[in-house]
């Protein structure tokens, strides 16, 4: 595995060389490179409830800073956007005016990102 950094985000690079049956001697396949912020996993300092949501909706953080918060619906199309570097524990989104449905919320925090399903009751 290979890795590389910029500016303030880390890739890394997965190869794998595939025998001469395969593909002939010496070619590598590239097969997967991701950003950091996709693989981060923070369910551990992550809480959001309640599950479903009718009203206000709470995004707790335990040991990490809360940047920001996004959220987007089924179709990938981002329906809020809070403030940028909000620097909280907590934060809170009434959701009251939102359409019922599965939507997707990112958690931007100071160890990365987590996303999460939602649903809107």
């Amino acid at each position: 595995m290979l890795c590389c950094q910029r500016a303030r985000e880390n890739y890394f690079l997965l190869v794998v060389r595939l025998g001469a049956a395969f593909l002939g001697a010496g070619l590598a396949l590239v097969l997967a490179l991701a950003g950091v912020e996709e693989t981060t996993d923070l369910s551990a300092y992550i809480k959001l409830y309640p599950n479903p949501v009718s009203d206000v909706w709470t995004v707790l953080a335990t040991g990490v800073d809360i940047n920001k918060v996004e959220l987007y619906n089924l179709m990938g199309s981002l329906v809020y956007r809070s403030a940028d570097n909000l620097s909280a524990g907590q934060w809170r989104l009434n959701m009251a005016d939102f359409a019922p449905g599965l939507y997707t919320a990112r958690v931007y925090t100071s160890m990365g990102v987590q996303t999460i399903k939602v649903t809107v009751r």
